[in-house]
C-alpha cells in the first residue's frame, strides 16, 4: 500500500511539475535551448532544480518548489519589460553581439574576447558556402552564441586554404601540401621581415600565402 501511495505522489507531481514548468516557459518565451541567452539559461537551470526537489524527496511540501518558481517568471518578465525600455541593462542581461570579421579583416581582439578560435570560424563559413576568409563580408557572433556569416558575392575558390602558421605556430605537417620547408617557411619570414610569434594566421591558398599578423591588442 505504501508502495502505491508513493508511486501515486511521484506521478501527481511529475505532471504538476511538468505542467507547471511547460506553463511557465510558455509565459517567458523562452525558445530552444541552443538559441538561449545567458539569462535564459540560467533560469531554465533554476527551475529544473526547483522542479528536482519535490520529485527526489516526497517529504518535501510542494509549496517550497512552487512559490520560487512563481517567483522566477516574475522576476524575468520584469526584467524583460525593464530590458526593452534601457539599452545598458539589456546589455547586461542578454551580451551583445561580437563582429569577427569585417570585411574580409579578422577582428582577433573579440575573438579573443569571445573565446573564439579561427578553426570554428572557418567551419561556420564552409557551412554557408565559403571557403576563406576573404570572402566574407561579415562573421557575426550574436547573442545566442550562435555565428551569422554573410558572404561576399565574388565567386569562392575552389580549393581549401591550407593554414601554415597559426597563432604565432608553424604547424609543420602543412608545409609539404604548400611546397614549403622548414628552412623555406624561415626564408620567407625574414622575406617579409616578420617574427612567427607576431603572425595571427598565414595560410596558402589559390597559389599565394597570405598573412594577417597579430593585434597589438589582442
Amino acid at each position: 500500500m505504501e508502495f502505491l501511495e508513493t508511486v501515486f505522489i511521484l506521478f501527481y507531481r511529475t505532471v504538476l511539475f511538468f505542467s507547471v514548468l511547460m506553463l511557465a516557459l510558455r509565459i517567458m518565451g523562452k525558445r530552444q535551448l541552443g538559441d538561449a541567452e545567458p539569462s535564459d539559461l540560467v533560469v531554465t537551470i533554476l527551475l529544473s532544480e526547483l522542479a528536482a526537489g519535490p520529485l527526489q524527496n516526497i517529504e518535501e511540501p510542494i509549496y517550497r518548489s512552487l512559490v520560487p518558481i512563481i517567483l522566477l517568471v516574475v522576476i524575468e518578465l520584469t526584467v524583460a519589460f525593464i530590458s526593452l525600455k534601457n539599452v545598458n541593462l539589456r546589455r547586461f542581461f542578454q551580451g551583445r553581439y561580437s563582429i569577427l570579421i569585417d570585411d574580409g579583416k579578422i577582428n582577433q581582439a573579440e575573438m579573443k574576447k569571445a573565446h573564439v578560435t579561427i578553426d570554428e570560424v572557418l567551419e561556420e563559413i564552409r557551412q554557408s558556402g565559403g571557403i576563406g576568409v576573404d570572402e566574407v563580408r561579415y562573421c557575426i557572433l550574436e547573442t545566442s552564441g550562435k555565428m551569422s556569416v554573410i558572404m561576399k558575392d565574388n565567386t569562392a575558390p575552389i580549393k581549401l586554404p591550407i593554414s601554415i602558421i597559426l597563432d604565432g605556430k608553424i604547424i609543420y605537417r602543412n608545409l609539404s601540401s604548400c611546397g614549403l620547408s622548414r628552412k623555406g617557411v624561415k626564408a620567407l619570414l625574414e622575406e617579409k621581415g616578420i617574427r612567427g610569434n607576431d603572425i595571427f594566421w598565414m595560410y596558402y591558398s589559390e597559389g599565394e600565402i597570405k598573412t594577417i599578423m597579430k593585434d597589438e591588442k589582442s
